[in-house]
């Protein structure tokens, strides 16, 4: 009877040994998992309490809309009103963002990409397409609000997760521990700054809206009856000696031709002359 109780005890001893070794090795995996040695599941897990994860607040109590338009015009004089679309664009705190011109033979046109404050965005559009005759317009607008709303809440969250690694890294007493510890902080970081360039881009576009402006100079932009004869001694001027130089450039072609074409009629004359004297030679 004393044996078999010494053996049960001696079973139930070993089980005893190793459940303990079963937990203790489980615990050891837990704590260093792979790349981020624990750090990750635990911060992960904090990211999830309701109380770390930042709600909408009165950030986004005002929507967040961008604005864009665009206007096609016609006027008299190109680089006035390009001088007068900077002034007014300066006058209400906006910027021009980028232009270019194109300089024809007869005709002056370009572009102009101008950031306006979004308050004026409207009285902006009036004032703009009030400059020549208007061919053109149009507008439209965007509500990033939600989208701006999500990555502001990734945004707080990612900083949490910074910290904490942060923290992580202070306690860290291996090597090892250490290595990948940074590794993860770095890519958190590079997160951090993508959405932070993000928000700050979208801030911009909703600060400043954008208007795009197609000039093109004509000179009955205003509607005004052109005369046909206005500088007709100049066009009859210009058309005459358009004409003498078609005349002479056709002479001088006729006389390079000539010349071309000479060897080849020196042969034929030749050839002519020839034949000529063998036909007479025959008839005699």
């Amino acid at each position: 009877m004393k044996k078999i109780s010494l053996i049960l005890l001696t079973i139930v001893f070993l089980f005893i040994l190793v459940g303990c070794g079963i937990n203790s090795r489980e615990n050891g995996e837990n704590t260093f998992n792979s790349e981020t040695i624990g750090v990750t599941d635990e911060v992960t897990k904090d990211e999830n309490d309701s109380n770390l994860v930042p709600k909408a607040d009165g950030d986004f109590a005002i929507d967040k809309i961008i604005k864009n338009g665009r206007i096609e015009l016609y006027t008299e004089n190109y680089l006035k009103t390009l001088e007068k679309i900077n002034m007014y664009v300066n006058g209400i705190g906006g910027f021009v963002q980028s232009s270019n011109d194109i300089f024809g033979e007869s005709s002056i046109s370009g572009y102009m990409i101008i950031r306006v404050p979004a308050t004026e965005f409207s009285a902006s559009m009036k004032e703009l397409k009030s400059y020549g005759r208007v061919v053109g317009t149009s507008t439209n607008s965007e509500n990033i609000n939600e989208y701006y709303q999500d990555i502001s809440s990734e945004l707080k969250s990612l900083k949490i997760q910074e910290q904490r690694l942060l923290e992580y890294l202070t306690k860290a007493d291996k090597v090892e521990d250490l290595l990948n510890i940074e590794i993860e902080l770095n890519r958190v970081r590079t997160i951090i700054n993508a959405k932070t360039s993000i928000l700050n881009n979208y801030d911009k576009q909703v600060a400043y809206s954008t208007i795009t402006i197609n000039l093109t100079e004509s000179k009955s932009a205003t509607g005004n009856i052109e005369s046909p004869f206005s500088d007709l001694g100049l066009k009859i001027s210009s058309g005459f000696a358009s004409s003498i130089n078609l005349l002479m450039l056709m002479v001088s072609g006729i006389i390079v031709l000539f010349f071309r074409l000479l060897p080849f009629l020196v042969i034929i004359g030749v050839v002519l002359i020839i034949v000529w004297l063998v036909r007479k030679k025959i008839k005699k």
